[in-house]
């Protein structure tokens, strides 16, 4: 059987509308409409449409949109067949990394009927972009630097056939493939005479992650009974990151990978399990079939979460626990080992936005981007000193984590999440 693109987003599109949220509380978009109904009976609707109606008729005596915005706006496409960039007139787009180009000083060149093996896409782009974050150099702010780029998950276009799946196995070859072409990519840029910005190639910054990589475990959670697995007996290092959606950097200058929808990757084949190991069934971890996304349990038993008895640490069951963290990374050392921070908490985390008060502190918010899920803050326990990147660096291990708590008034209160 061969999965095609259409299916297969059709398949994403109705998996992410299903909330898997027990919670009788209301969901944060009731909250929203409820507020915006009281406002609009309060009357501050008329007060609203009142000035907007105002404005919207000195615009057009300035003769239209164009002059409030300083261009002119494109329209809406609706097509769903609409495939090319369109952007406002006096304004051009062009083509600067996309799946498959070199990163790697050997990275081999893209093959166009998508034929890489696996280890050149090591070493090459990974596919959909998503988060990033560009990273000056201090002698040329404005003009060289590092860019990091996410890579959150790949289509089916990966591959020359498609996703296949063989006698209810996925070809190891194919998810070795979809397996690197996850994670991020970091290039070094800087712009041309022409300010034009160009890659810089080779670079000994240029760095590739994958599910794949090995990364280290630190927090409170780092070596924790609930961390450890058959191939990890230590619970301290893991293999890979997942599902990197948006992003987040920190003021000593590294960058924050965000794991977001993990829990598509696994499965639990125990349905007496999985209805009571809540870490399984609260995410919505599949207990039957394959996985909800790639099938790789099929091929990689470390996706497979059912427990083993005969195996240390239940085989692979504590697993899906070594994702859904915040992953930092050092981008201008590109041997360092990327860190997955416990104390942040675990989620289907979206983003990581830092606060940084005048007095060091910090704070980084995030959303949870199941539907029907929570807003969330990160509040370190110390304080961001400049120019002390050692210390700094231990900030993210130990903290507070709270979740919002939005009100019918809009009003609200932060709730933290301490055990006990």
């Amino acid at each position: 059987m061969k999965q095609d693109f259409s299916d297969f987003h059709a398949s994403i599109a109705a998996h992410d509308d299903q909330a898997i949220n027990p919670s009788r509380n209301a969901p944060l978009q009731d909250v929203i409409d409820r507020r915006r109904r009281g406002l609009l009976k309060g009357g501050l609707g008329l007060a609203g449409i009142a000035f907007l109606g105002g404005a919207m008729a000195g615009a057009r005596a300035a003769a239209g949109p164009a002059r409030l915005i300083g261009f002119q706006g494109i329209p809406a496409q609706l097509d769903p067949q609409f495939d090319r960039v369109e952007v406002a007139p006096g304004y051009s787009a062009r083509v600067f990394f996309s799946w498959g180009d070199p990163v790697l000083a050997d990275a081999p060149q893209w093959q166009a009927d998508a034929s890489d093996d696996w280890q050149a896409q090591l070493k090459q782009a990974g596919d959909n972009h998503d988060g990033m974050h560009f990273f000056p150099f201090p002698d040329a702010p404005d003009s060289h630097g590092l860019l990091v780029i996410n890579h959150e998950y790949v289509n089916p276009t990966l591959h020359t056939d498609g996703m296949r799946l063989e006698e209810g196995r996925r070809p190891l070859e194919q998810v070795r493939k979809e397996q690197a072409a996850h994670g991020l990519s970091v290039i070094e840029v800087r712009k041309d005479a022409r300010g034009q910005w160009q890659r810089v190639l080779p670079s000994r910054y240029n760095r590739r992650l994958s599910a794949l990589t090995e990364m280290a475990i630190s927090g409170p959670l780092a070596g924790h009974p609930s961390m450890k697995t058959v191939a990890d007996p230590d619970g301290r290092t893991v293999l890979g990151t997942l599902n990197n959606c948006s992003s987040g950097f920190t003021p000593w200058g590294t960058y924050l990978i965000c794991e977001e929808n993990w829990h598509n990757y696994f499965v639990n084949h125990d349905p007496q399990d999985l209805a009571a190991r809540v870490s399984h069934q609260r995410y919505g971890i599949a207990g039957s079939g394959l996985s909800k996304l790639y099938g790789w349990e099929t091929a990689d038993p470390r996706f497979d979460a059912t427990p083993r008895a005969d195996q240390p640490h239940g085989g692979y069951v504590n697993e899906p626990h070594r994702f859904g963290w915040v992953v930092e990374v050092d981008p201008f050392a590109p041997d360092s080992v990327p860190v997955k921070r416990t104390a942040f908490g675990r989620y289907c985390r979206e983003c990581s936005v830092l606060s940084l008060g005048e007095d060091g502190r910090m704070a980084f918010y995030s959303g949870d981007d199941t539907k029907g899920e929570y807003v969330y803050k990160f509040v370190p326990s110390g304080r961001f000193a400049a120019g002390a990147d050692a210390d700094n660096r231990r900030l993210l291990d130990e903290g507070t984590l709270y979740v919002a708590r939005f009100d019918a008034d809009g009003g609200g209160e932060w709730l933290a999440l301490v055990h006990g």
